[in-house]
């Protein structure tokens, strides 16, 4: 490539900063161009040739630069989700060990049953905690332990595929795909609807 003078330079990247903005103006044209920059018709085809190359360069700048910053930002919604998923099962880890601390006796915590609340120690420090909010403690533990599950995809269905002795896959009876990748609640519904007719 010759090399090119500072003035020739700076005629280019003249001329690419208005074809740039050419680009999004329809009103400027080639000749609002050499006219204003006081260049002749042939010298401004000449250079528009290398101001075509610095546009195009600075378009490639531009795509990298923007390329890069999608990179980065997902890198860190990564991290980010990693983290939030991460936090989210060490929360509900914590409120179930506060919560087997309750049902052992070894915290002392107030519960309401119906309008009395009480404590779940007596004055003499004995656990004195009704079956009823025993069961409610368990029940909270298990809806947290099951959010883990879910946080974790332990729910995700599991898909066996059935094949015959040649290796190709059985078609599924229309009862199969029907109930395939329902979920559990969805089909005890449906078995309760069924069982009650």
């Amino acid at each position: 490539m010759p090399k090119t003078s500072t003035n020739s330079k700076t005629r280019i990247e003249a001329i690419a900063d208005w074809l740039e903005k050419q680009a999004t103006d329809d009103t400027i044209t080639d000749e609002t161009i050499w006219n204003d920059l006081r260049l002749t018709k042939p010298t401004y085809y000449r250079a528009k040739k290398d101001a075509m190359i610095e546009l195009s360069r600075r378009q490639e700048l531009r795509q990298s630069a923007i390329n890069d910053t999608i990179v980065s930002q997902t890198k860190e919604a990564a991290v980010n989700g990693l983290k939030s998923k991460l936090e989210r099962v060490m929360f509900y880890q914590n409120e179930i060990d506060i919560l087997v601390g309750q049902l052992r006796g070894n915290d002392k915590f107030s519960f309401k049953l119906g309008m009395v609340v009480g404590n779940s120690h007596d004055a003499e420090g004995n656990y004195k905690v009704p079956i009823e909010v025993q069961n409610q403690i368990r029940e909270q533990i298990k809806s947290y332990q099951t959010e883990i599950s879910k946080i974790e995809g332990d729910y995700a269905t599991l898909k066996v595929a059935e094949t015959d002795s040649r290796g190709n896959d059985k078609p599924m009876s229309a009862i199969d795909e029907f109930v395939n990748g329902m979920p559990v609640e969805k089909l005890f519904e449906y078995r309760a609807k069924f069982l009650n007719k």
